[in-house]
């Protein structure tokens, strides 16, 4: 039988034709849903270009006029009323005091200087080591700082509790690394001290305070840094922002 060998020629060359079309991979013989995402499939999310903040806490705002038994005496000061050189005008505790211009006028004033004194402003009477009524605190200051106060009521009180009317047995025993004491005309004085200030806590015993009374708190001071707690006040008139 005789082959045409021109038509077998031209009929391969076109089957080759076909197959290389067919591995050549061009998008118009990719099926068109080849070309579409598949919307059942996960994709990562992109991360993020920076983390997100973790939220923070808000400080509790501190009260600048607390009530006498929330004051917390501490060598930095009494509660808000810091001792050091911020002036008492701009002081954290400026509304616990208040500039009194005539406070040591009158007629027992002697001195030759200003008779206006820092004060307690907005608080009311407390008791004394002897349950008396009493100013609660006084305050030695000028426009530079304050330099040292005194807690003659018994509301105020350390941290740890320690307050007027406190026994020194207790004081020794909340205080282990206490100094001294400084012995005072009346009175003996002891302290803690930092780098923020000093508390002095005087005390008396029962030659004071009456047979059988145990040795006591009966003042307490804070002075700034620089003041030396060394010395007795007891039963003297020496008050910070004494009139002499």
């Amino acid at each position: 039988m005789r082959t045409d060998r021109p038509a077998v020629l031209a009929t391969a060359a076109a089957v080759a034709v076909l197959l290389l079309a067919g591995c050549s991979g061009t998008p118009a013989e990719i099926p068109e849903a080849s070309l579409t995402a598949d919307p059942g499939a996960s994709v990562d999310p992109l991360p993020s270009a920076e983390p997100s903040p973790e939220p923070t806490e808000t400080a509790e705002p501190v009260d600048p006029h607390p009530a006498l038994a929330d004051l917390i005496i501490s060598t930095a000061g009494l509660g808000p009323l810091t001792v050091g050189s911020t002036p008492p005008a701009t002081n954290p505790g400026a509304a616990m005091v208040a500039w009194d211009e005539a406070f040591c006028s009158g007629e027992m004033w002697e001195g030759d200087g200003d008779p206006g004194r820092w004060v307690p402003s907005g608080y009311d009477n407390d008791t004394n080591y002897m349950g008396e009524p009493a100013r609660p605190f006084y305050v030695d200051a000028v426009d530079a700082g304050v330099h040292r106060i005194d807690v003659m009521g018994t509301s105020p009180h350390t941290v740890e509790g320690i307050r007027i009317g406190s026994t020194l047995a207790e004081l020794q025993a909340t205080y282990p690394a206490l100094a001294g004491p400084f012995a005072g005309p009346v009175s003996k004085v002891w302290w803690i001290q930092d780098a923020a200030g000093s508390v002095a806590f005087e005390t008396q015993g029962e030659d004071m305070l009456g047979a059988g009374a145990p040795e006591q708190v009966i003042l307490i001071r804070v002075l700034a840094p620089g003041v030396s707690p060394e010395f007795g006040a007891a039963n003297s008139g020496n008050v910070a922002g004494a009139c002499f």
